[in-house]
């Protein structure tokens, strides 16, 4: 077991530390450090922790500011394209490099868009086709209105005849009765 005690040597203080060798049948062994030397060593070591936190504080910050702009500038480029995308540029593509969850985001706004832009192309070609059809249809029933019309015209002709010719026979049948 050892024993420590302070001592002045000079004006200094000591702080010395005595340990047994061998339970102390081989003597003691004495060790002496300088209170103020100690606490100077103690204060420098103080020091150059507090330098080397600071630094490590002012590179993580640097790092976190540069790190941040990075995400923040392809957030900010996804979501410009994606305002593109959204206003009917459906040809815009949105350019964002690697293997993260922006990149995979971005991948996603392109599907989305080519299959918008396909079912566009779609619909745009289903409205030329019934476009197509509706003008078929309307010149079908443009000329079944006219044969309709001119079937009617025929039908007030033959009427009309009919009723002319009704009327030749009653007076020619008055002009026989009278020859008689």
């Amino acid at each position: 077991e050892f024993t420590t005690e302070t001592i002045s040597i000079e004006g200094n203080h000591v702080y010395d530390i005595a340990v047994p060798v061998l339970r102390g049948k081989a003597g003691v062994v004495h060790i002496g450090f300088s209170k103020e030397r100690l606490r100077k060593n103690i204060a420098d070591l103080v020091g150059i922790i507090t330098g080397i936190t600071i630094a490590f504080l002012i590179l993580g910050s640097a790092l976190v500011v540069i790190f941040s702009a990075f995400i923040t500038k392809r957030i900010s480029s996804l979501a410009a394209a994606a305002r593109l995308i959204g206003s009917g540029e459906l040809e815009s593509k949105i350019q964002i490099k690697g293997y993260d969850e922006i990149s995979d985001l971005a991948l996603d706004f392109n599907e989305m868009a080519k299959k918008r832009r396909d079912a566009e192309g779609k619909l745009k070609r289903l409205n030329d086709n019934l476009e197509a059809e509706v003008a078929k249809k309307t010149k079908a029933l443009i000329n079944a209105q006219d044969k309709l019309v001119l079937s009617e015209k025929l039908a007030a002709m033959g009427q009309f005849a009919g009723a002319i010719g009704h009327e030749f026979r009653n007076q020619l049948g008055v002009m026989r009765n009278a020859t008689y």
